[in-house]
């Protein structure tokens, strides 16, 4: 095969969903350089349209994860008052 015809094969099988060690593995039992793989493969992943990375909104402590939950800051402080209770009566 030439170097065109050795880029097309591993182009073809990566888009058809063979694995890069697969086709790694079919070349090199052919005698070819199985590292073409991976340039064909970088080459073909910098021509793909990087995923886009949602949005992480500010991740903060759990007080910020409450804060606006007006039920969870009563339990919370429910909790306390009764911990300090019953330190207090049983001690």
């Amino acid at each position: 095969m030439a170097d065109e015809q050795i880029y097309n094969y591993v182009r073809q099988n990566l888009r058809s969903g063979y694995s890069v060690e697969s086709v790694k593995q079919a070349l090199a039992s052919r005698g070819y350089d199985a590292s073409i793989v991976d340039q064909v493969a970088s080459e073909m992943n910098r021509g793909a349209r990087p995923m886009q990375q949602p949005l992480v909104a500010n991740s903060g402590g759990i007080l910020d994860k409450i804060k606006g939950n007006r039920l969870a800051v009563e339990i919370v402080v429910l909790v306390i008052v009764l911990l300090i209770a019953g330190y207090v009566f049983f001690v």
